[in-house]
């Protein structure tokens, strides 16, 4: 099994090499196909499984969460809808996708020390320093103006 893995991750990368590089290649595209008709024939739920994990098919996603329910139907639980959520997070973590509270962190973070924020934060920090500046010469001009009025009082 972990050569059909293999090849499905290979078939399916965006950047992937050839099967037959050099030489003459003893597997070839349609002889891959038809491995895959076989495991999806006999085994329709793990390569649902296979794609969603290495290759991140969507339609497999959703025939995955529509089976859920039917399986959970079948079983005695008390609470079927936590159930359903459990078994949505442990295909989650299966896929190694972000499960919520992952997500938080995730955006948090993003927020913080992604290009934009940093651009941004260069950005905010040359404003506060014109901002400073401003002050500065509000202030000595305040003082300017106060020395004059004093020295025409006298």
């Amino acid at each position: 099994m972990s050569k059909a893995i293999e090849l499905l991750t290979r078939m399916h990368a965006v950047r992937s090499v050839t099967i037959g590089s050099r030489g003459r290649s003893n597997l070839t595209g349609d002889v891959i196909l038809a491995i895959f008709a076989q495991v999806q024939h006999k085994q329709p739920l793990g390569m649902d499984l296979l794609m969603v994990k290495y290759v991140h098919d969507v339609p497999a996603v959703s025939r995955i969460t529509d089976v859920m329910p039917t399986w959970l139907n079948d079983e005695s639980f008390k609470r079927k809808d936590l159930a359903l959520s459990l078994s949505c997070i442990a295909l989650d973590v299966f896929c190694d996708k972000p499960v919520a509270s992952q997500k938080r962190q995730l955006a948090a973070l993003w927020r913080n020390h992604s290009d934009q924020a940093k651009r941004s934060n260069r950005l905010i920090k040359r404003w506060q320093i014109k901002i400073k500046q401003l002050q500065r010469d509000i202030d000595i001009c305040r003082m300017q103006a106060a020395e004059e009025r004093s020295l025409s009082a006298i």
